[in-house]
């Protein structure tokens, strides 16, 4: 019980700097004070099933629900990429695989760290993975992200949203006119789905393309993907 006491003061001692000061918390509220109603226009479509579900519904728009399913995947990612930008403003994320591998890379230097883990049987590949995260995290660890640069994210993101209920409201209202057919029996033509099929389509490209152009976009995902996946180290599936 003391050592484990000793264990977890020296690692809040190490780990201590990584945390924010109030000041510098103030960018991640305002970010996510913006994020949160581009995240609940989009979470009230997701509640109906996304987009995916809306064109299910109808007869007319049924054949193209897949490209539903597209554009659904694509404003999922974009919300969760935003979110990790307005969490991690001001410094990498820090997770239980970072609070195992920097102290052990501070302590024992590359080599020093390969050895220790090759006895515990872990290929040398995924040692190098995980000393590779170790060194991009001591040199990158404290970076600040533009908060303007952030904000102009934001408001890209907010177009985007917007595009997205506003296809939402286009489809319910194809799905409204063909139920009002239906329901009085009459023999009209079904109505014209093309444009908004289209727009569906439009929207995932440009979707795709904002996350490829934005340069915080670029990065976040770049960041992320530098998160090795170590449950051998965390027990978890992170």
């Amino acid at each position: 019980m003391k050592f484990l006491k000793i264990f977890l003061i020296v690692q809040m001692v190490m780990v201590a700097p990584w945390l924010l000061s109030p000041a510098q918390a103030d960018n991640s509220k305002i970010c996510y004070d913006l994020l949160r109603p581009l995240e609940k226009q989009v979470q009230k479509i997701k509640d109906r099933g996304g987009i995916w579900e809306l064109f299910e519904t109808g007869a007319a728009l049924r054949k193209h629900s897949i490209a539903g399913l597209h554009v659904d995947a694509k404003i999922t990612s974009v919300i969760d990429t935003v979110d990790y930008l307005c969490e991690n403003q001001n410094g990498l994320p820090v997770r239980e695989v970072t609070h195992q591998l920097i102290p052990m890379m501070r302590k024992m230097g590359r080599e020093g760290f390969i050895k220790h883990y090759l006895a515990f049987f872990h290929s040398i590949e995924v040692i190098e993975e995980w000393a590779k995260y170790a060194e991009y995290f001591e040199a990158n660890h404290q970076r600040k992200l533009d908060f303007n640069q952030t904000k102009t994210t934001l408001d890209k993101a907010q177009k985007i949203v917007e595009r997205y209920s506003t296809l939402a409201q286009h489809i319910d209202s194809v799905n409204d006119e063909e139920s009002r057919i239906k329901s009085s029996g009459l023999l009209v033509p079904p109505p014209n789905v093309d444009g908004i099929v289209e727009e569906c389509k439009t929207l995932t490209e440009d979707i795709k393309q904002f996350t490829a152009m934005d340069p915080l976009l670029i990065q976040a995902n770049l960041e992320k993907s530098e998160i090795p996946y170590a449950p051998y180290l965390t027990g978890s599936g992170e």
